[in-house]
């Protein structure tokens, strides 16, 4: 009971959602959360030093779905995981054959570090699992950590085939998932045009062959800042894109080819890592060959040198679909050369001319775009010195800044005396050997250790080593020399990175007398083999990308770290074990970081582990159970110099981290401490007065002694949000108020937390509290009030003069975000009012507005004066008090304006308005599911000089009384749109439609009518829309498209419950799926026209006569999925010209009981690069050649209740060597002995489910 308490918190954060089951009841279409693609707020870009904004890491999943299997497994989560996988949507589905340990292991753990958006499917028994609420919790924490994570609870209350809920979760995923560009700085464009038109000329993206082309040049002459220029420019035309860096460096290492082959196969197929099936390059282009290959991809294969072969690690570009595009890069033409067997074409990044050199080169010396007169002599001097190289030039240049005349003549000879070496390190040192000793060991740091890591943490080793981190920090970004992003993690340009290391390599020739080691097989050499010396300051021992193998366990006892009397930094991600006696040993070290680690009370014990001047200590995701290990509160009481401590569990043990009774003391110099995940009897708090950062998240603490959060003035940020605190929680909180620098406080869902008056210099407030003293916080910028029991006091602009200038007085708020939680207004009843509300207005200084399921009171403030707003949502209100929403005309700022779900809204004011403003700026309009909304514009955009060129994305969904003719009316105003989805009502007449056609920019048209708008049997003038990529139509009277067939960049067609559509006109098409058009007859006759198509899905049209349509798929040489669900087939024959589709990847068939006469499944023995096969035929006894899809890696049966066996040699499945997952339901005349054959000789890695079998 005492976990149950623990984790429960992770259920109390998601039950105000979960509860409201409204939303998930059957035949519901309502998701619980907005389907917003743009719902980074003010609160992710205002962060704090532990939750930096930025770009979004790097993820192996889409989605990660998470579920109790007995309960959903076998209906809604099956049919929502098939669903999202037709949609390419790469997502993780824990099942409970995955749970074999005690705990959560890190190859779980990692998978949900490694997704966006978490899906848990919340059952009757969910709670009763303590599997799901650990996974839960886990979930929970890493959202808290990073707000841009995504989590869309699911309550099980659904039909599990109910398509309309799937649709809704699909739309709310695939609006979070976008393809991110790479990040670029402002000055490496400079002179880059040239570059990239030269490179999109070679890749000529027009032809259908697979192309490669490779840039060369010299180190820091700008490869990789050209091809990062030309995968943003194109990547969103293909189906996946993968860009590989440091290739160079990472074959270096052991297995590097197979760490290389792993990361791409990951990255194109969206896979956990740790589950990509291969441990040699044989392996690899064997799974890249029939996996990779199905997809269109852009690679980008970063600094590859002599080593790199195309073929070892890829295979042959042939294997490729077409129009899939390659861009290598390399120092070396030679090395390019190799690959012109495979028509490689070669591009050579030259330097940088003369002009652009000394414009970047005058960026950084002078910071203008020229030099001023009486430097322009010397300016022009140091440009020729530099050969154009950018990098050179940046660095240089960065040094010479406010420099004097005689520092730059002493700074050109040395650059003249390097005019003849080929390599840019002796140039690029010149940089580094001017650097004080302190800088020095800083960069040295960075480029071995910290490139990719937030800044916060090292800051107080260097400070503790005296390097005056502050100061050197800025000195080596003002040299161009690394950079800090705005996420505050470090980067720095590879040929920094390389000369760094090489610094280090030439201290000496033996690793262990070096200054750093980075390697881990020299780290786990140097230790085993005890090569230790006073010259080591730091080891990280860190994996490859994907090769972490958590089955190796490494024993370091004592001894091993004889002589290491320097050591600084010990890192060691992997499975390690320390043990021994450590007296007297690391008298040095600032730094210990054990991710993973665990030490069982069996295991051998470590003693005196007290690290007298140890600054940080980070145990996560740890699990010691040793009687306090190492002598842990002894440590605590001698380490007087400690800052850091970060410790979190991973559930075993009752959450315990360590086996430690009584009372936890920390040393009092402690700056930061963050548990996460513990179980203690008690914290005392009353000497940490240096005290800055605490996060107590799913803690349960019986006790906090030594004082109140009051007494910790140093505090600057405090999370207590989502735990569980023992008895004397309230009392304290009590006294938070008086913490003046207190600038984050987060106590959503802590619902012991209540707090009578919030610190008055907060900036950052996340709360579940009610706030009394909102008028007070003058710095606030961020407001989240999320689920508060006592509501929000809306403060009025009037009547009563105490209350008029709240919101003048909070004149910095930037973001305000209201969810769940009723908002609290004072209606005046007197005469002079009437009885109305008074005028609430919200603060000029807004940004950004979200009002979620705030369904009391009904009413929605005034946001007339919101000037600098730049996004607008509202969610899952009751606008019934005026029943409009006014004011849109003051919002010269608005970007994105989102509403759904208001009930009793029936206009929206003042869009026509902003629309006609010759500054407006809206450039994403979603407005769904508002049943009473009437009138969005009164009339249509009239004028010739109305045009809003900034809008690019309009929806309009589920709004049935909407008079929309206005609007659509009015599209061509948007002569930018990129995509229009319109699932509307009303729209009698089809002229109404031919503005679409104008649309000449548009990518993705969504159109959807009902039975109202019946006179719509044709639409028009779709012939303009040379941009088209996807098409998505369902109108019921529909019986032709005109201009199809003239749509040159159709990719996706979809045609959906078309039930009187008769005939298609195609021509050009990669993708077609047709479903619910009971009326069509007829597809063949253009379709065969079609040689270019990938994929065919053809469903629920049971008129189409599809014998011809499949007597035709010869005809389409590329096909590399089919689907074939609820057709009329009659005849076995028909389905032998299967067997002829060799480039078939996936293939789906689907029949039901009309289909009585087909037994048997003939000639797939063929189809060798098959990987994907799902079969439902009701009458089917057989399927021929199963047995030889030697790429066939997932297999599915479902109510194939005649087939009795499948292969005729029980033993042949185990020839099935990439077979990873059987899935067989509702096969109930399949033998025993083939049950006997699964449980035998199941193919390597497969897992195995047959629910309706006894199989286990």
């Amino acid at each position: 009971m005492s976990y149950l308490r623990e984790v429960a918190t992770a259920v109390a954060l998601l039950l105000p959602f979960i509860l409201l089951n409204k939303f998930w009841r059957p035949n519901s279409k309502d998701s619980i959360v907005n389907d917003d693609d743009d719902s980074t707020s003010e609160v992710d870009a205002i962060s704090d030093s532990t939750n930096p904004s930025g770009s979004f890491p790097s993820v192996e999943y889409e989605v990660f779905l998470s579920f109790r299997g007995p309960d959903t497994r076998e209906q809604f989560t099956d049919f929502l995981y098939q669903f999202l996988r037709r949609y390419k949507i790469h997502t993780f589905r824990d099942d409970d054959e995955l749970l074999k340990g005690k705990e959560i292991g890190p190859n779980l753990l990692r998978a949900i570090d490694q997704s966006k958006i978490y899906v848990p499917i919340i059952s009757s028994g969910y709670a009763d699992s303590k599997w799901c609420l650990m996974e839960l919790a886990e979930i929970v924490r890493r959202q808290e950590e990073d707000p841009r994570r995504i989590i869309l609870p699911i309550f099980y209350m659904v039909d599990p085939s109910d398509g309309a809920i799937a649709d809704e979760v699909l739309a709310d995923i695939w609006s979070h998932i976008s393809k991110e560009n790479l990040i670029l700085e402002t000055d490496e464009l400079v002179g880059i045009d040239d570059h990239i038109t030269a490179v999109l000329e070679k890749m000529s993206l027009d032809s259908e062959n697979v192309t490669m082309v490779g840039l060369y040049g010299m180190g820091g002459i700008g490869k990789t800042t050209t091809a990062k220029a030309v995968y943003n420019k194109i990547s969103s035309c293909f189906d996946r894109c993968c860009f590989i860096d440091n290739i160079r460096e990472t074959q270096d290492q052991k297995d590097g080819v197979v760490v290389l082959q792993k990361k791409l196969v990951s990255e194109i197929l969206r896979i956990d890592s740790g589950s990509v099936g291969f441990n040699n390059d044989s392996g690899g282009r064997k799974m890249i060959k029939e996996r990779v290959s199905r997809f269109k991809i852009l690679v980008v294969l970063d600094d590859v040198d002599e080593k790199f072969k195309f073929e070892d690690m890829l295979g042959s570009p042939k294997d490729f679909i077409s129009q899939s595009r390659f861009i290598i890069t390399s120092r070396s033409m030679r090395v390019l050369g190799t690959l012109n067997e495979n028509q490689c074409k070669l591009y050579e990044v030259g330097s940088m001319s003369k002009p652009h050199s000394l414009e970047l080169f005058s960026k950084h010396a002078f910071k203008k775009n020229t030099p001023p007169s009486d430097y322009e002599t010397l300016a022009n001097d140091v440009v020729d010195t530099t050969a154009g190289l950018p990098l050179t030039l940046k660095v240089i240049g960065s040094i010479l800044f406010k420099q004097e005349i005689g520092v730059w003549k002493d700074t050109l000879q040395q650059l003249r005396k390097t005019l003849n070496l080929d390599e840019v390190y002796d140039r690029l040192k010149i940089s580094y050997d001017a650097l004080k000793p302190e800088a020095k060991e800083i960069f040295l740091d960075i480029a071995c250790f910290f490139i990719g890591k937030n800044k916060e943490v090292p800051y107080y080793m260097w400070t503790d080593c005296n390097f005056y981190p502050a100061s050197n920090i800025i000195f080596l970004i003002q040299r161009c020399m690394i950079q800090v992003g705005d996420d505050d993690k470090f980067k720095m340009h590879d040929q920094l990175r390389d000369m760094g290391r090489e610094i280090v390599r030439r201290e000496d020739i033996r690793p262990w007398k070096r200054s750093r080691i980075w390697s881990r097989e020299e780290g786990i050499d140097l230790l085993l083999n005890k090569k230790g010396s006073s010259k080591v300051k730091a080891i990280s021992m860190v994996p490859p990308w994907v090769s972490w193998d958590n089955n190796v366990k490494y024993e370091f006892k004592s001894e091993c770290f004889l002589n290491l009397s320097e050591l600084r930094y010990f890192y060691a991600d992997l499975t390690i074990l320390l043990t021994g006696d450590f007296n007297n040993l690391l008298p040095n070290l600032k730094w210990l970081e054990l991710p993973f680690y665990k030490h069982g009370e069996d295991d051998p014990p470590l003693t005196n582990f007290t690290l007298k001047n140890l600054i940080i200590v980070i145990l996560e995701h740890s699990s010691i159970t040793a009687d306090d290990w190492g002598g842990w509160s002894h440590m605590m009481k001698m380490a007087e110099r400690l800052k850091v401590v970060r410790l979190s569990s991973n559930y075993s043990s009752s959450g315990r981290l360590f086996r430690l009774s009584g009372c936890w003391r920390f040393p009092k110099s402690i700056e930061v401490l963050s548990m996460f995940g513990m179980t203690m009897e008690e914290v005392d708090i009353g000497e940490l007065k240096k005290l800055k950062t605490l996060h107590l998240s799913f803690c349960e603490i019986q006790k906090i002694s030594g004082g109140t959060f009051g007494m910790l003035k140093g505090l600057r940020e405090l999370c207590l949000g989502n735990k569980l605190v023992g008895t004397n929680l309230r009392e304290v909180v009590a006294d938070i108020g008086q913490l003046s620098s207190l600038k984050v406080l987060e106590t959503t869902g802590a619902k012991e937390v209540e707090i009578n008056e919030f610190p008055l210099g907060l900036k950052k407030l996340s709360t579940s509290s009610r706030i009394p003293n909102l008028s007070q916080l003058l710095d606030l910028e961020v407001l989240v009030v999320y689920d508060c029991k006592d509501g929000f006091d809306m403060p009025p602009a009037s009547p009563s003069e105490d209350e008029s200038s709240v919101w003048w007085k909070v004149s910095k708020l930037k973001s305000l975000r209201l969810e769940n939680t009723r908002i609290n207004v004072n209606v005046v009843d007197d005469a002079s009012s009437g009885g109305h509300l008074p005028r609430y207005l919200l603060p000029t200084s807004l940004t950004y507005l979200k009002i979620y399921q705030c369904t009391e009171p009904t009413w929605l403030p005034g946001i007339e004066n919101l000037e600098n707003l730049t996004s607008l949502e509202v969610n899952d209100i009751f606008q019934t008090l005026g029943g409009d929403l006014d004011g849109l005309q003051g919002l010269r700022s608005l970007e994105i304006l989102r509403i759904r779900k208001v009930n009793g809204l029936a206009r929206i004011k003042g869009l026509k308005d902003l629309l006609c403003s010759s500054t407006c700026k809206l450039r994403k309009l979603k407005i769904r599911d508002c049943p009473d909304l009437i009138e969005l514009l009164p009339c249509e955009l009239g004028g010739q000089t109305v045009v809003v060129p900034s809008m690019a994305e309009l929806t309009i969904r589920d709004c049935p009384r909407l008079e929309v003719g206005p609007m659509i009316r009015s599209l061509p105003k948007f002569p930018m749109l990129k995509n229009l989805d319109l699932a509307v009502a009303n729209i009698t007449k089809e002229e109404d439609l031919d503005a679409i056609g104008s649309l000449e920019e548009l990518v993705s048209l969504e159109l959807k009518l009902d039975d109202t708008s019946s006179g719509i049997e044709r639409i028009v003038s779709l012939s303009k829309l040379q941009k088209l990529t996807t098409l998505v139509v369902k109108v019921p009277s529909l019986r032709e498209i005109e201009g199809l067939a003239e749509l040159k960049s159709l990719q996706r067609l979809t045609l959906e419950g078309c039930t009187s559509l008769g005939r298609l006109r195609l021509e050009k098409l990669k993708e077609l799926d047709i479903g619910g058009c009971p009326d069509l007859t007829e597809l063949v006759q253009t379709v065969v026209a079609v040689p270019s198509l990938v994929e065919l899905t053809i469903r629920d049209c049971p008129r189409l006569e599809v014998g011809p349509m499949i007597q035709s798929l010869p005809n389409f040489p590329m096909l590399n999925e089919l689907t074939l669900s609820m057709v009329n087939i009659t005849k076995e024959d028909e389905l032998e010209v299967l067997g002829s589709l060799e480039e078939l990847r996936s293939l789906e068939l689907k029949l039901d009981d009309t289909c009585s006469s087909i037994e048997r499944i003939s000639s797939l023995s063929k189809l060798q690069k098959l990987t994907t096969l799902e079969v439902e035929v009701p009458s089917l006894r057989e399927i021929e050649g199963l047995a030889e899809l030697k790429s066939l890696y997932e297999l599915y049966l479902q109510g194939c209740t005649s087939l009795e066996r499948l292969w005729p040699d029980q033993q042949q499945l185990g020839s099935l060597e990439n077979l990873n997952e059987i899935n067989i339901r509702g096969c109930k005349s399949l033998s025993v002995d083939h049950l006997s054959a699964l449980k035998t000789t199941p193919p390597p890695r497969a897992r195995i489910t047959w629910p309706d079998q006894p199989y286990r």
